[in-house]
């Protein structure tokens, strides 16, 4: 599910293949209504009557993700029936579309929408060129965990930097370039201290680039990113390179959600409450405070 560029529509692919457009503006957030609903006034509730617009089912299985392509009306597709199409917003044409091998289970784009990175499950990191829209090119293949297991997160910085790539049945976070001129080179890897659950990026006050994750241990783990090729790339990257810092959650928690404009971390999961942590943890592994309550 993905707003259009225009943000004045959701793109859904849904679990039959089929995919819809559901006519629903985003807003913007209402700064008088958060600090009443801080205060304990009850929030009133908007309820919004709209149907859901079928485009059409192009394909055969669920659809795993969507992605805008930056600068254009169209978006592209990964399913669980082997496929990645490219299609055209406007008409709800399909351009194009390849058959993989293995099912693909995460995608992302470069930030010029030239390039997609898809992720299987046996592990298989490909990335096509699509540039041009009616043919995906294979460019690169790679595999960076030792087992097949499968690759669940693939996330593209804003910035068109870098990309990390992770597992939710790993603790490993590996970096790549974006860039096409660097060949997408491996920069590293990060070795957090427990499985992924969830992958963001985050800012901090000075504007530093860091990975934020959700882990397996109920805790949420910062570490600032690489922007370069590290000497050894065959170890995870030194704790003094990457400063790593968490800071507990409650226990349940799957989902994390950051924001540029104002650094801050959202999490959800069980109990199905979003909840906002504070702008940045900063405890270490061995000196987690298991008391600190959610801001």
């Amino acid at each position: 599910m993905k707003y259009s560029r225009s943000h004045k529509k959701i793109i859904i692919g849904t679990q039959n293949g089929v995919l819809a457009v559901l006519p629903v503006e985003a807003e913007l957030l209402d700064e008088d209504e958060e600090e009443e609903e801080n205060a304990g006034k009850e929030k009133a509730k908007k309820v919004i009557d709209v149907p859901l617009q079928i485009i059409g089912k192009y394909h055969t299985a669920p659809i795993v993700a969507i992605k805008n392509l930056q600068g254009s009306t169209q978006f592209i597709t990964i399913s669980e029936d082997q496929t990645i199409a490219i299609w055209e917003a406007t008409t709800g044409q399909q351009i194009a579309s390849i058959m993989l091998t293995d099912r693909p289970t995460s995608m992302s784009v470069t930030h010029n929408g030239m390039v997609a990175f898809v992720g299987t499950a046996e592990g298989a990191f490909l990335i096509f060129d699509i540039s041009t829209r009616t043919s995906l090119r294979l460019v690169k293949q790679m595999k960076f965990f030792e087992t097949s297991i499968p690759i669940s997160f693939i996330k593209t910085s804003d910035n068109g930097s870098i990309v990390m790539i992770a597992s939710r049945e790993s603790e490993r976070i590996f970096i790549i370039s974006q860039k096409s001129s660097e060949n997408f080179t491996i920069y590293g890897y990060l070795k957090m201290d427990g499985y992924i659950l969830s992958l963001q990026y985050a800012y901090n006050a000075e504007g530093l680039l860091y990975a934020a994750a959700i882990l397996s241990n109920n805790l949420i783990q910062v570490a600032f990113l690489p922007l370069s090729k590290a000497e050894d790339r065959m170890n995870p990257l030194p704790e003094g390179v990457f400063h790593k810092f968490v800071r507990k959650v409650d226990r349940g928690t799957n989902m994390i959600l950051t924001s540029k404009l104002s650094n801050k971390f959202f999490v959800s999961g069980d109990d199905r409450y979003l909840k906002q942590y504070d702008i940045f943890p900063s405890d270490t592994y061995l000196g987690v405070d298991w008391r600190k309550p959610p801001i």
